[in-house]
């Protein structure tokens, strides 16, 4: 298994702990240099994906929080090579992976201050939480913005982003000028955006309108060539963003390692296999609390779009199909407006 090295790993972490930069995408480019790690494409939109130098053609990806303020919410390394969660030598490889991994930043961080389950550990690092997670199909290293999770998942992530920074008390590292000197990284030529990205970026914003009216146990469902690719529903103070996989019981689809890793780079989590939760245990997720910031509903909808364009092919806005359950007229006129095609099914 092509994979960095631990005692890479725990530099990469501490050189992204220690940076000293806005978390917005102005001077991302700032930290990804300090952390030897390249942008694969333009420093804006909803996720942007890196790699780093000693693992060529292996995607991680910054997630920002919004469109219009360019928040940076995380910056994920994938530490491996994505592998065939079906394939039980390579799942065992991984896991063994995992744990050397955890080993290393234990011996460099100490003890996790959170380790939610056996896949991930977190620990609290000022302004910043360090984690580390086996997705089954990779190992992520992520450095988060503790203030903008905190605001992204509401009440239902982990008491560890809800606390207040603790005081940086641990060992200090080089100044970024000197980690920047030893990690010289140009980027990558930028990939273009194509033709027809205002629609998209239109149906996006339409999206996040969608999401700010549903009514509680609101369901629409995406389609694409009749296949159920993508759905969003309200429950309570949640909003759910699904995405279609080989675990959805109704209608399975395929989806090759690459597309999960989209999935993953996008925002979505994997399925949980001992979730309580069925939209969680079934399908590809994510859960935004609710009351939640306009910008961050706009956020999503980039989700939902980058989605659908990246992972399932909606080649245009108007190839997407749409079809409700029990949906509350105010998101009805938001979607009737979105020139997506209305299913036969629907009735004015």
């Amino acid at each position: 298994m092509q994979r960095l090295a631990p005692e890479v790993a725990v530099e990469v972490a501490k050189r992204l702990l220690t940076c000293d930069w806005s978390w917005t995408t102005a001077d991302l480019d700032k930290a990804l240099e300090a952390a030897g790690l390249t942008a694969l494409e333009p420093l804006e939109g909803m996720s942007i994906r890196i790699e780093h130098a000693a693992l060529p053609g292996v995607p991680g990806y910054v997630a920002n929080l919004t469109a219009d303020e360019k928040t940076v919410l995380d910056i994920s390394v994938t530490l491996t090579e994505l592998i065939d969660e079906a394939d039980a030598d390579a799942l065992a490889a991984l896991d063994a992976a995992y744990k050397e991994y955890e080993a290393a930043l234990e011996e460099e961080f100490d003890e996790p201050d959170d380790r939610p389950d056996e896949k991930r550990a977190m620990w609290d690092q000022c302004d910043r939480v360090l984690e580390l997670l086996n997705l089954d199909i990779g190992v992520v290293l992520a450095v988060v913005n503790k203030a903008s999770r905190r605001r992204q998942e509401g009440d239902g992530y982990p008491a560890l982003f809800g606390a207040p920074p603790s005081p940086c008390t641990g060992p200090t590292w080089p100044a970024i000028e000197e980690l920047m000197a030893d990690c010289p990284v140009s980027h990558s030529e930028r990939a273009a955006t194509g033709s027809g990205d205002g629609e998209w970026e239109d149906l996006a914003s339409g999206l996040g309108r969608v999401l700010a009216s549903l009514a509680d146990t609101d369901v629409v469902f995406f389609l694409l060539d009749d296949v159920l690719v993508l759905a969003v529903s309200r429950d309570y103070r949640d909003v759910w963003l699904l995405g279609t996989g080989p675990e959805d019981q109704a209608e399975p689809v395929e989806l090759s390692v690459v597309q999960k890793g989209t999935l993953a780079a996008i925002g979505f989590r994997p399925p949980l296999r001992d979730e309580a939760e069925r939209s969680a245990r079934d399908n590809w997720w994510f859960r935004l609390g609710l009351p939640a910031d306009p910008h961050l509903l706009e956020a999503a909808g980039h989700m939902l779009v980058a989605a659908a364009r990246q992972v399932y092919g909606a080649d245009r806005p108007s190839a997407i199909v749409w079809v409700s359950m029990g949906l509350s007229a105010d998101a009805r006129r938001v979607l009737d407006s979105l020139g997506l095609t209305k299913s036969e099914l629907e009735r004015d």
